[in-house]
């Protein structure tokens, strides 16, 4: 009984050494920095509206793949044809893919820099919904109706269809709206909510 205490203790003490000597790279401080290191992620994963299908962006291009039939990817919009289509609706070229958010099987959204458009794969065409002061912050957009709140210093406004309002008029720096008053707790982060039937 003896022995085969010793022999137990000697397999878990030898398992335990080689682990150790398994490890012969140190990380020093520019490997944090390394993006070779990096573990690969999915850039702009999305369900497509209602359907079995989702997105993703890669390579200045929105990809698709079926959920069902995972051999079938396929390349639904690239970044020459969503400028293209901002040409047309005379809007700035982008430089990168934007991230995306589906609204139904046929139509995105996107945001740049302060102007919402939603993309139609129908007709391959762009129009711009809404667009808010570029000086905005906390901007909280809702994404049904494209509606966005955001505030300038102390007070909250909203942008509907690109007319601006503004909700508050405080003057007293210490009353401040549309803001995190407080750290973020129990799941609260943003200072302004939209109602569900707004």
């Amino acid at each position: 009984m003896r022995r085969r205490y010793i022999l137990l203790t000697a397999v878990i003490l030898q398992s335990f050494f080689t682990t150790l000597n398994a490890q012969d790279k140190i990380f020093t401080a520019g490997d944090y920095l390394n993006s070779s290191l990096r573990p690969a992620s999915v850039h702009g994963l999305e369900w497509r509206g209602d359907m079995n299908v989702f997105t993703w962006i890669e390579s200045n291009s929105l990809i698709q793949e079926k959920a069902a039939q995972p051999s079938e990817i396929d390349t639904l919009l690239s970044l020459r044809d969503l400028n293209t289509s901002l040409k047309k609706a005379k809007e700035d070229e982008l430089s990168r893919f934007p991230s995306v958010r589906w609204m139904d099987a046929d139509r995105f959204w996107f945001r740049v820099h302060n102007k919402l458009f939603i993309y139609d794969m129908t007709g391959s065409s762009v129009s711009k919904v809404n667009e808010y002061d570029g000086n905005g912050e906390n901007i909280n957009i809702d994404n049904s109706t494209l509606n966005v709140a955001y505030t300038i210093k102390n007070n909250l406004f909203v942008s509907v269809a690109g007319k601006t309002m503004q909700v508050t008029e405080e003057e007293n720096p210490d009353i401040v709206n549309g803001q995190v008053p407080s750290r973020n707790e129990f799941g609260i982060n943003a200072g302004s909510f939209w109602s569900p039937s707004s």
